[in-house]
């Protein structure tokens, strides 16, 4: 009997740890979604960078082999650069990956790995950052992730496991009340004989 308490009493914690690690990982995911949409509007930066890092996606081939499209990058914000740096400038209201290839006093030029000519040099005050790490094809997730009706249906989906994991536990609360109900009545019955 106890081991049976026992192991219900661990599916319970269990089934609670599940739910609030869903709900963690959801508020994290659209509260990060909702500071990097500001950040967008009020900042006007293409990348913000909350605690000196930023994340990228890779949306063109100009760095192959080094990075290739649909690649995550890891930014680092940085005042010092060097030659062979791959940096995240903003140019316009784009952003660019490209490798610095010279560094003239406060200009910087930088060129894509796959591309032949240079680009035109810049002031390093548009450097957001130099690439510090790249996750393979995991752009493609981010990308996919950013869309509205995705983000739709991943919160739908997150409120239905909740809502089926409430009402497994419901279920099996009330399977032990009506037991535990059942065993008081012939408890009753057995004392009144």
């Amino acid at each position: 009997m106890e081991r049976q308490e026992n192991q219900k009493t661990r599916k319970i914690l269990c089934n609670q740890i599940i739910r609030r690690a869903i709900l963690i990982f959801m508020g994290f995911f659209l509260g990060v979604n909702i500071y990097l949409a500001n950040a967008r509007g009020i900042l006007g930066r293409q990348m913000p960078m909350p605690f000196g890092y930023g994340i990228g996606v890779v949306l063109s081939g100009s760095m192959e082999p080094s990075l290739s499209k649909n690649d995550l990058i890891i930014v680092k914000e940085s005042k010092e650069l060097q030659v062979n740096d791959i940096v995240v400038y903003e140019a316009g209201k784009q952003l660019v990956v490209h490798r610095v290839i010279q560094i003239e006093g406060n200009e910087v030029t930088t060129q894509g790995d796959a591309n032949n000519a240079a680009d035109e040099p810049f002031s390093k005050d548009k450097v957001l950052g130099t690439v510090r790490f790249r996750i393979a094809g995991a752009g493609r997730w981010v990308t996919a992730l950013r869309k509205p009706w995705v983000m739709l249906i991943l919160i739908a989906m997150v409120f239905a496991l909740e809502e089926y994991l409430f009402q497994k536990q419901q279920e099996k609360e009330d399977e032990e009340l009506v037991a535990l109900q059942e065993e008081i009545r012939k408890l009753k019955e057995n004392s009144s004989l």
